[in-house]
């Protein structure tokens, strides 16, 4: 049995995507302790602790399955760009320590709402296979 906090990425910081305004957060869910052990998620609580920000032009950065307690921001804060959100984590519907991470259009949801295509300035690639 495989213990998620010993997976690489497990409490790494997350940042924001982008300047915005903090619409919908949920923390509290409790971190799922070993990996492939996810319990049956609901609409409510498939994505773990989240944070969604509205990022201007009807779009919405979402950001899922953060460590329980470390989410660092409220409904109605501003946040900037590359400040920190939470922690990556293994919380709600998730087989292991990962961020779920897209950008909607229209509704501040992750189901029920359009993706949209997004473009990153860089990124950083460790590993490799």
């Amino acid at each position: 049995m495989s213990i998620a906090k010993n997976y690489f990425g497990f409490g790494k910081q997350i940042r924001s995507g982008a300047k915005g305004t903090v619409v919908d957060m949920l923390d509290g869910l409790s971190d799922i302790g070993t990996i492939y052990s996810a319990p049956l998620a609901t609409i409510a609580t498939a994505a773990g602790n989240f944070v969604i920000v509205d990022i201007g032009n009807k779009k919405y950065a979402c950001y899922a399955h953060i460590v329980n307690g470390s989410v660092r921001v409220k409904k109605s804060n501003s946040v900037t760009e590359g400040q920190v959100l939470g922690q990556i984590g293994n919380s709600g519907n998730s087989d292991q320590p990962h961020l779920y991470f897209q950008v909607v259009t229209e509704t501040p949801l992750f189901l029920d709402a359009e993706g949209s295509p997004q473009v990153f300035r860089s990124f950083d690639l460790i590993g490799g296979g």
